[in-house]
C-alpha cells in the first residue's frame, strides 16, 4: 500500500526514521568491528590475526544469509523480519560484549553477523513496498545517509576508546545492543504492515537457488548485479589497505580520523539525501557516471597529491570528502534502481542477492588486495612496499570502478520512464 493521503504524514516521518535506524545499525556493527582489532585480541589474550579472520568471515556470513532472508522476507513481510532481526541482534551483540576466549568471541561474533544481514536491504526494499516510485530516491537517499551517520559516530568513538581504554570495546557493544533493542521496538509499533508478497514462496535450497538463478539469466538483472560485484571489488581492495597506507607510508596521525573523516562524512550525509532527490528527477544513470569519475579522481589523489606533516590532515580530508560525496551519490543512485528492479514478489530475493554480491564482492577484493602487496613485500621497507603495493591497488581499483560505470550506462537509466512503459511493477 502507498501512502496517498495527508493524514498518512505523520505514518511517512515515523517510517523513515525508523527504517534510517535499522539501517544505521546494519552499517555500525561491521565498521566497528575492525577498529576494535587490536583491543580485542589483547584482552582476551589471542592473536590480532584471529580477530581479523572473524571480521572478514563475518562479512561472508552476512552475505550468505542474505540468500536466505531475503526470500523470507517476500513470504513474511519486511516488517517481521526486521523486528526480529533487531531484536535477535540486540541479544547477540550484548552476549559478544561478555565474550570470553576465542570460540565464543567467533560464535556470538557469526550471529552478530546473521542477525544484521537483513537490516540494510530489507530497509530498502520496504521502501519500494511502501513508497511510489517518484519519492523512493530520495527515501533511500535518507535511509542511505545511515551510513554516514555510522560512519560520523563510529570512528571516532574507536579512536577515543584507544585512548581511555578504560572504558573498553565491550561498553560499546553493549550499548549498540540496548540501542537495537529500541529501534526493534519502533519498527514493530511505527512499520505499517504490508501483506506477505509472495505468501507462497518456498525457502527450500532448492528454490532459493532456482530464483536466484532466474536472475542471473534475465540480462538486466545479471548484468546489474555485476556492476555491484565489479564495484565491491575494487572497494574491498581500496578501504582495507587503504588505512595501512596512510598510517606507514604517509605518516597520517590517527587524531585525522577524529577530524576530518567525519567532517566528510558529515558532508556526505547531506549529499546522500540530495542525491535520492536528483535520481527522482534524472535517474540514476548520469549520477553514476559523475560519481564514478568523482571516485576515481580521489583515490588518485590519494596517492599521488604531496603531503606534508603539517597539511596532510586537511589534503587527505579534502580527498576524502570527495570520495565520500562521490560514493553517496553513486550508493543512492544504485540502490534506488536496485529496488525498482524487480516485482514486489521477488523484490527481498533480489535485494537478497545485491547483498550477497556486495559481501562478496567486498572479500574477495581484501583477498586480491592482499595478494598484490605480497608480490611487493621484497621492496625495500614496510614503508616502500607498501607504497608500491597500494599504488597498484589504486589503479586496479580505478580500473574496476570504470568498467562499472560502462555497465551502468548499459543497463540502469530513467526509473520513471520504465515505470511508465511497464519495466517496474509499483506498489499499489
Amino acid at each position: 500500500m502507498t501512502p496517498t493521503s495527508s493524514g498518512t504524514q505523520d505514518r511517512s516521518s515515523l517510517i523513515k526514521t525508523a527504517l534510517f535506524c535499522a539501517a544505521f545499525l546494519g552499517y555500525i556493527v561491521p565498521l566497528l568491528m575492525p577498529l576494535f582489532v587490536r583491543d580485542i585480541a589483547r584482552e582476551l589474550a589471542i592473536d590480532v590475526s584471529q580477530v581479523g579472520f572473524l571480521a572478514g568471515l563475518q562479512g561472508l556470513v552476512v552475505g550468505l544469509a542474505s540468500l536466505v532472508v531475503g526470500p523470507m522476507s517476500d513470504r513474511h513481510g519486511r516488517k517481521v523480519i526486521l523486528w526480529r532481526a533487531l531484536l535477535l541482534n540486540g541479544i547477540a551483540l550484548i552476549v559478544f560484549a561478555n565474550a570470553w576466549n576465542v570460540w565464543s568471541l567467533y560464535a556470538f561474533g557469526l550471529l552478530i553477523a546473521v542477525t544484521f544481514s537483513p537490516l540494510v536491504f530489507c530497509s530498502l526494499a520496504y521502501i519500494a513496498d511502501y513508497f511510489p516510485v517518484e519519492k523512493r530516491g530520495s527515501i533511500v537517499g535518507l535511509v542511505g545517509a545511515s551510513l554516514w551517520g555510522a560512519l560520523i559516530i563510529g570512528t571516532p568513538i574507536a579512536v577515543l576508546l584507544m585512548k581511555v581504554p578504560e572504558l573498553g570495546w565491550r561498553s560499546v557493544f553493549v550499548t549498540i545492543g540496548i540501542f537495537s533493542f529500541m529501534v526493534s521496538l519502533l519498527i514493530a509499533l511505527g512499520l505499517r504492515s504490508i501483506a506477505s508478497a509472495n505468501a507462497k514462496n518456498a525457502i527450500s535450497p532448492r528454490a532459493i537457488l532456482t530464483r536466484y538463478l532466474s536472475f542471473l539469466r534475465t540480462p538486466r538483472l545479471s548484468g546489474f548485479l555485476a556492476i555491484i560485484f565489479l564495484l565491491r571489488v575494487g572497494a574491498g581492495m581500496y578501504v582495507i589497505y587503504g588505512t595501512a597506507y596512510l598510517f606507514v607510508t604517509r605518516s597520517f596521525p590517527p587524531e585525522g580520523f577524529i577530524t576530518a573523516y567525519p567532517i566528510g562524512g558529515a558532508i556526505a550525509m547531506v549529499t546522500s539525501m540530495y542525491a535520492g532527490k536528483l535520481t527522482d528527477r534524472l535517474g540514476a544513470r548520469p549520477l553514476i557516471v559523475l560519481a564514478s569519475f568523482g571516485m576515481i579522481a580521489a583515490i588518485l589523489m590519494m596517492v599521488h597529491l604531496p603531503t606534508t606533516p603539517i597539511n596532510i590532515i586537511w589534503i587527505m580530508g579534502l580527498v576524502w570528502t570527495l570520495y565520500m560525496i562521490s560514493e553517496s551519490f553513486r550508493m543512492t543512485a544504485l540502490q534506488t534502481e536496485a529496488v525498482s528492479k524487480v516485482p514486489i514478489e521477488t523484490r527481498g530475493s533480489f535485494m537478497g542477492a545485491f547483498s550477497f554480491l556486495m559481501n562478496l564482492g567486498y572479500a574477495v577484493g581484501g583477498v586480491i588486495g592482499g595478494i598484490v602487496l605480497v608480490a611487493f613485500k621484497g621492496i625495500g621497507s614496510e614503508a616502500q612496499y607498501l607504497d608500491a603495493g597500494f599504488t597498484t591497488i589504486v589503479y586496479i581499483t580505478a580500473v574496476l570502478w570504470f568498467l562499472g560505470m560502462l555497465l551502468a550506462v548499459y543497463y540502469t537509466g530513467s526509473i520513471r520512464f520504465r515505470e511508465r512503459t511497464g519495466g517496474v511493477q509499483a506498489v499499489s
